[in-house]
């Protein structure tokens, strides 16, 4: 994917954790207070966290993506609203848990830590608690990204006005004879049939 692309596809992502926060805005007072939860709103705008971790981090684009399914996993599996408070840990730890399933290289906690503003023991924490939460569900398949990759096409074509013309690639599956089948966005290549998500976490490693 050339970084024009790139630079959209964050853009919709961004514009579609926007929505969630809002839909779990609406419930905000009632929701229980767990490790996601800042005393405030931090002044950084999703967008502009997004940009922040993905330029800091040097993730790739697909972390992003895995990182937003991971997020709906979370939601589904912990009852967790995500809301003004919490999407800011909760996105970080997303895309953290994603660079170390996806990513051949990725940073020291630490690193990630001092990206987010927060400090390693609670990033540590956060990532613990989060792959509690999707009962340490990590595997993507390349149906499932395609599945999700396509409503964030959607999104940005049909569905909202505010991302429309937000030219995004479409993920096609493509038969390469040496190295399998793959998906692929557009002209680039993109995930490989064998590689999404082919690390395992286990609760004893931690």
């Amino acid at each position: 994917m050339d970084d024009l692309s790139c630079f959209r596809l964050r853009n919709v992502l961004s514009c579609i954790l926007e929505g969630v926060v809002r839909n779990g805005d609406k419930t905000v007072e009632s929701q229980p207070v767990t490790r996601f939860t800042a005393l405030a709103a931090p002044n950084i705008s999703i967008r502009d966290y997004m940009e922040r971790i993905y330029k800091y981090s040097k993730c790739s684009v697909e972390c992003l993506v895995l990182g937003l399914i991971y997020i709906d996993r979370f939601i589904q599996s912990s009852g967790i609203q995500v809301n003004s408070l919490t999407v800011h840990r909760v996105l970080l730890t997303s895309v953290v848990i994603a660079a170390k399933t996806f990513d051949d290289d990725f940073y020291t906690n630490t690193h990630y830590a001092r990206v987010g503003g927060i400090p390693p023991e609670e990033l540590a924490l956060l990532e613990m608690d989060f792959l509690f939460n999707i009962h340490f569900s990590l595997y993507v398949s390349c149906e499932d990204y395609q599945r999700y990759y396509e409503e964030i096409y959607k999104h940005a074509t049909m569905y909202c006005n505010q991302c429309k013309g937000m030219d995004l690639p479409r993920l096609t599956w493509k038969s390469r004879s040496n190295e399998g089948s793959c998906l692929q966005y557009g002209k680039g290549l993109g995930i490989r049939d064998d590689s999404p998500t082919n690390v395992n976490f286990n609760a004893s490693d931690y």
